[in-house]
């Protein structure tokens, strides 16, 4: 799955990593930071250390984990390795912001599907 989002993402370009960045700016950048160091203004009030965004790819072995991400992002799936929940739930909240129905949920795999290929073309190559 990984291949097939990293190359959708690759063939809408600029269309998918601006609606990613976008949505990204709106919903992720309170905690993560507007540069995704995990350094948002929100970061002081949290209980837990946010972490790098743009270094998912280094702590993968130098390959980005995008199925794990598109899951964490979601949310209505939950890891056992990721631990406590600690973000919000996206999938529901994009979900009922499509309209809470059968049509939205492509919706919602479409805004996920930007903001993992968002944050791929955003990754720390040291």
């Amino acid at each position: 799955m990984r291949a097939a989002i990293l190359a959708f993402g690759l063939l809408l370009g600029t269309s998918v990593m601006a609606q990613g960045r976008a949505d990204y700016l709106e919903n992720c950048s309170a905690c993560h930071g507007r540069f995704a160091a995990g350094d948002g203004p929100l970061t002081g009030v949290l209980l837990v250390p946010v972490p790098d965004l743009r270094r998912l790819s280094a702590l993968s072995g130098g390959i980005f984990p995008a199925d794990y991400v598109y899951q964490v992002i979601d949310g209505r799936k939950q890891f056992l390795s990721h631990g406590d929940r600690f973000m919000p739930v996206w999938g529901s909240e994009f979900w009922l912001q499509a309209g809470a129905d059968e049509q939205a949920e492509a919706a919602v795999r479409q805004r996920i599907l930007n903001l993992v290929n968002y944050l791929a073309s955003i990754q720390l190559t040291e």
